[in-house]
């Protein structure tokens, strides 16, 4: 009776040892999961980045757009100047 005790929590035992060694099938799925975890952060980091392209992009056209005002305005004033040395020039000659 002892022994047959002994045999069923030795049994049990080992079924729990068993269920704790993974199988290669858990060893497979664990591979693939951290293989995914990682294609996922890569995929991340390269969204972030290019986020950050696109709103570096947005800054650099708005310079842009910025830096063609401040050249047009700089024209108009050349023009201007050029008009009122045009007109100093006509009312000292007369």
């Amino acid at each position: 009776m002892r022994r047959t005790i002994q045999a069923i929590v030795l049994l049990a035992l080992l079924a729990i040892a068993a269920g704790c060694i993974p199988s290669q099938q858990q060893l497979r799925m664990e591979q693939e999961f951290s293989e995914m975890k990682r294609r996922l952060a890569a995929t991340e980091r390269s969204l972030a980045t290019q986020g950050q392209n696109s709103e570096l992009s947005e800054r650099l056209n708005a310079l842009a757009r910025s830096q063609a005002d401040r050249q047009a305005n700089l024209d108009n004033l050349r023009v201007d100047i050029q008009s009122f040395n045009g007109r100093f020039e006509d009312l000292s000659r007369q």
